[in-house]
C-alpha cells in the first residue's frame, strides 16, 4: 500500500489529507474531503505534472503527488495480479489440494512452471490446501 499526505480536489471541494492507493480502492480523507473510488470505476487515469486526475463516478479527482505521480499512474492502470500479491514465483512447483476454485487454479497454471493438482508435488514450493465447507480446523 502506498500512502502520501497531498492535496486533491474533486468537483469543487478541496482539502489536505492523506490519499492511500490500496489494492481494491483508491481513498483519500482530508477535511470535508472523502473519496473512495474502486479500480474499475475509473475509465480514464492522467498525469501532468505532478499531479494525478482520476475520472470517477463523482467527476474528476485530482491528486497533487509531485515525483509519485507517474508511479501512483502505472499502480492504478497496471495492478498487481492475485498471484504476485501472494508472492508466487514463474519458476516455482505448486501443489494445490481441494482448491475448488478454477480461476484459481488456471491462474496458477499459468503462472508457475509446474502446477499439481489433487496430490503433493515433492519440492514444492507453495502448497494451497483447502478445507471442505464446514469442516473445522484441528486445534
Amino acid at each position: 500500500m502506498a500512502e502520501s499526505t497531498i492535496t486533491a480536489r474533486c468537483t469543487v471541494l478541496t482539502s489536505s489529507g492523506k490519499a492511500q492507493l490500496i489494492t481494491a480502492a483508491r481513498q483519500f480523507r482530508g477535511g470535508d474531503l472523502k473519496l473512495s473510488i474502486q479500480c474499475g470505476q475509473m475509465p480514464k487515469v492522467t498525469v501532468r505534472g505532478g499531479t494525478l486526475s482520476v475520472t470517477c463516478p463523482d467527476g474528476v479527482a485530482t491528486f497533487d503527488l509531485g515525483a509519485a505521480a507517474p508511479k501512483w499512474a502505472d499502480k492504478i492502470l497496471h495492478p498487481p495480479s492475485r498471484l504476485q500479491k501472494i508472492g508466487v514465483k514463474p519458476q516455482w512447483r505448486v501443489s494445490a489440494i481441494g482448491v475448488a476454485d478454477t480461476e484459481f487454479l488456471q491462474e496458477l497454471e499459468g503462472g508457475v512452471a509446474l502446477l499439481s493438482v489433487g496430490r503433493v508435488l515433492k519440492a514444492s514450493d507453495a502448497i494451497f490446501h483447502c478445507l471442505p465447507r464446514g469442516a473445522r480446523r484441528a486445534g
